[in-house]
């Protein structure tokens, strides 16, 4: 058995590992990743990265391409994706009205299909880059 400790004393709200990353999410907004080695290697997990988000994360997705980012779904109802390795929200999408109960990402397809509280179910295509519109001219 291997424990890992967050920085935050804050309970874990959501989880997620892939491709040897693991990531926490927690209820006062705090995500902490981790790599967890090559199979086999587990003990040897170490944090990469602690960073504060928005407090009532519930659920964690995460996207490969173009480059790897976190999907995060909170109590509000909101969906924030997060630049993995700036640690920085690059996009905030008011999705329910109500408290996020389930996520699931389609990479092939850059789908994320979102449901809540409010009893609705939603499909999100997601563009291949995110653009800051605010720096076109």
């Amino acid at each position: 058995m291997i424990k890992l400790k967050t920085e935050s004393d804050s309970e874990i709200r959501g989880i997620l590992s892939q491709n040897n990353i693991l990531v926490a999410g927690q209820k006062d907004g705090t995500l902490s990743l981790w790599d967890m080695g090559a199979p086999g290697k587990e003990r040897l997990t170490k944090l990469i990265s602690s960073f504060s988000g928005k407090p009532g994360i519930r659920l964690i997705q995460m996207r490969e391409k173009p480059r790897k980012e976190i999907i995060t779904g909170d109590s509000d109802g909101i969906v924030q994706v997060w630049d993995l390795h700036a640690t920085q929200p690059i996009y905030v999408l008011q999705a329910h009205s109500d408290i996020i109960t389930q996520m699931r990402w389609f990479e092939e397809k850059q789908i994320l299909v979102t449901c809540a509280k409010d009893k609705l179910i939603k499909i999100w295509k997601f563009p291949p880059v995110w653009i800051d519109e605010s720096k076109s001219s």
